[in-house]
């Protein structure tokens, strides 16, 4: 090979190794880019509403009850065994009407027991850690943090719904076997559909989750994406199952399983939409945004 030829051939492997160089990092930077798009177009992980805490600081237990900070380890059982009722802490429940009162007991309620500065009865332990989880050098703190829940609900109509009297352990469940306060005690959707089945008493959503401003049922809290998502409990794996974005999505499965829907529904609950001149809030024809103006200057307030 004489020199021109071997220099012909340098130059040839240098543009082919620069051509694989730059293929490598095109095919590198379309993996990325479709992997990026995949991981955006997976379906979003769904948690039912009763799931139990998630690891890492400041995530909502559930999606309906926030983390509480109870400084203290409180002990219902012992209380109880004491002659104690539920009133004789929590005296301000059978008034209570929202979510947000939370029914803790105020300092003043323990110092009538317990005194104000704490000074440990005969035979009582003398160390505070028995009852405060935070003490530092020498001082104690007491005060807890217990945000409002997702919910709607009245305690007073509760306790006297129907003339008839429900007790306390009715929704909470026998407080003489907890020994440490927590939300673990919190009645869960379970706990409610006992009387919220549709007979008893009412079963729609937005009697009890409240909805933000354009109507829509509230599924986080703190609107904080990376929590647990609140979503309706189904009858199947797939299908029966109608979380929020089911509006939109039952189209699909009415398609590949007809059956599946007629197991619940008949043709008037399809009708009752599909048919009708004014369609249920958020239910719209495919054309609506070029006709929605038609109901918008007829005054709806559902827009």
């Amino acid at each position: 090979m004489t020199g021109r030829d071997g220099q012909r051939a340098l130059a040839i492997l240098a543009v082919l190794f620069g051509l694989g160089l730059g293929l490598g990092q095109v095919m590198s930077l379309k993996t990325g880019v479709l992997g990026a798009r995949e991981a955006a177009a997976a379906p979003e992980a769904e948690t039912p509403a009763t799931a139990p805490a998630r690891e890492g600081p400041g995530r909502p237990g559930s999606a309906v009850y926030p983390d509480q900070d109870i400084p203290l380890k409180f002990d219902h059982s012992r209380h109880l065994a004491l002659g104690m009722d539920c009133a004789a802490c929590h005296a301000d429940v059978a008034r209570s009407t929202r979510a947000a009162e939370n029914n803790f007991p105020v300092g003043k309620r323990c110092d009538a027991c317990h005194g104000e500065q704490h000074p440990p009865p005969p035979g009582a332990p003398k160390d505070c850690h028995v009852c405060h989880t935070q003490v530092e050098d020498g001082r104690v703190t007491a005060g807890l943090r217990a945000p409002r829940p997702l919910l709607h609900f009245n305690h007073q109509s509760h306790l006297t719904r129907g003339g008839q009297t429900l007790s306390c352990a009715t929704c909470h469940g026998d407080m003489s076997k907890v020994r440490v306060a927590s939300t673990l005690q919190l009645p869960d959707e379970a706990d409610c559909l006992k009387c919220h089945n549709g007979v008893q008493a009412d079963d729609r959503c937005g009697l009890c989750h409240p909805s933000d401003a354009r109507g829509k049922l509230v599924t986080r809290v703190f609107n904080d994406r990376g929590a647990p998502r609140l979503i309706p409990r189904g009858r199947s794996n797939w299908g029966a199952t109608h979380d929020l974005a089911f509006i939109e999505d039952h189209k699909a499965i009415a398609k590949a399983s007809p059956k599946l829907c007629a197991s619940c529904h008949d043709e008037d609950d399809c009708t009752s939409c599909h048919a009708g001149v004014v369609r249920p809030m958020r239910i719209h024809a495919a054309d609506y945004m070029t006709t929605h103006a038609l109901d918008a200057r007829a005054g709806t307030q559902n827009c």
